[in-house]
């Protein structure tokens, strides 16, 4: 697994992100940011969050929130085959 990105996430999205439990998310438009954020996602990404929070700006919504920093993970073969789909280079760091 190689780190693909390091991003800061409101805390509401974890469950969402973890799980795929929606409950806590406020109604169908932070629904459809989360999902348009795992589309933009190698396949099988792994999160690894950070255990303190701070006050910053959410790469999800683009507000100001209480977010932790994640460590998204992919295998290379995934962050190619996104690459591919994108057209786009890859933030991509070896772990």
């Amino acid at each position: 697994m190689e780190l693909f990105n390091e991003i800061a996430i409101c805390s509401a999205y974890v469950c969402a992100l973890e799980y795929g439990d929606y409950s806590g998310l406020n109604g169908d438009e932070e629904e459809a940011l989360v999902n348009s954020f795992v589309e933009s996602l190698p396949a099988c990404s792994v999160f690894q969050w950070s255990d303190e929070s701070d006050f910053s700006r959410d790469e999800i919504s683009g507000l100001m929130a209480d977010c932790l920093t994640c460590s998204v993970y992919a295998s290379a073969e995934n962050i190619r085959k996104l690459e591919s789909r994108t057209g786009e280079t890859c933030l991509s760091v070896t772990a």
